[in-house]
């Protein structure tokens, strides 16, 4: 299936201007960018260290847990595997706009889970064998995971109520009993085709610590927008600035407008019925839902791009 790609944006500076305590983070903020093409355009399923099952793709999924507290998501995969001997959850973090795999959370395809209102930060996991169930929190700290055993629960062995026999394993007696009296909730996980039907900006709504955990006093920068999602089949109107056959080169090109204050999207011209029919990667200063918001944002681009113009993309028809 040929892919809409895409080289999202997000204007820092007058955030970090305004804000110069995050300075520090400004490296993460291509995050949803890195993330969405490294799942949308199947970049995941040519990696070899980690591998991902790749006889079963439609089993794979994805989500987003924050696992350093640093106001920038982890991208939480599931490899996959239908042997639930051999499936693995991969970590993989973004800096300086690269990706990057940090290691793996769980065990056995084991189901993971946070708890929103203790104040204590990871992803949480069990796993049995024999009726001893282990419970387990995963978090993330300089770059590495940290895998702590919280507590030990005996099916073998039961108390005075009847219920399994509780061992207390952590030092942390906070930690011990936020899982004893706090209730977990799930990671939500997706496969691609569940991603594309949501469309992925819309898909990062539904996580609420995208948003920073930082103090109410400070901000981080926020997804684009989801009716500018570069992952929806809608229409639309570019504003067309440049044309190559080589990706990077179109990367480049990209990189090089948005510097200079202006959004970047590159798409190819063989997805859309409006567009060359010739394979090309093309670029526009952002997206536009009616041609008169084009032509309004036209004359501030063409200042920089003179020969930018107005075009319609016609109908999705990619795949």
């Amino acid at each position: 299936m040929k892919r809409i790609r895409l080289l999202g944006f997000l204007l820092t500076f007058l955030f970090i201007c305004t804000n110069p305590t995050l300075t520090f983070a400004a490296d993460n903020t291509t995050w949803d960018t890195v993330y969405g093409h490294f799942i949308l355009d199947g970049t995941y399923l040519t990696m070899t260290d980690p591998a991902f099952f790749k006889e079963a793709p439609d089993t794979i999924r994805f989500g987003l847990y924050d696992l350093d507290a640093d106001g920038f998501p982890e991208l939480i995969a599931y490899d996959g595997c239908e042997n639930m001997a051999g499936a693995t959850n991969y970590v993989f973090t973004c800096k300086n706009g690269q990706l990057s795999y940090v290691g793996d959370v769980g065990f056995r395809g084991s189901v993971l889970r946070y708890y929103p209102t203790s104040n204590y930060h990871g992803l949480f996991c069990t796993d049995g064998n024999n009726g001893l169930i282990i419970s387990i929190c995963y978090n993330m700290q300089d770059g590495q995971i940290i895998q702590e055993t919280v507590m030990e629960e005996d099916y073998n062995v039961s108390g005075p109520d009847g219920d399994p026999q509780i061992t207390q394993i952590t030092e942390n007696d906070d930690l011990y009993t936020a899982l004893l009296t706090q209730t977990p909730v799930t990671l939500d996980m997706f496969t691609v085709s569940e991603i594309r039907d949501i469309g992925w900006y819309d898909l990062l709504t539904r996580y609420p610590f995208v948003r920073s955990v930082f103090s109410d006093s400070v901000s981080t920068p926020e997804p684009a927008d989801a009716s500018a999602s570069p992952y929806s089949a809608s229409p639309f109107y570019g504003i067309w600035c440049s044309a190559s056959k080589s990706y990077e080169d179109m990367q480049r090109e990209a990189a090089s407008l948005t510097q200079q204050g202006l959004p970047a999207q590159i798409f190819v011209t063989t997805d859309w019925s409006n567009l060359n029919p010739e394979f090309w990667y093309v670029l526009t200063a952002g997206t536009y839902a009616s041609e008169g918001e084009a032509q309004t944002a036209l004359a501030q681009i063409q200042a920089i791009r003179p020969d930018a113009y107005v075009k319609y993309s016609g109908e999705y028809i990619g795949g």
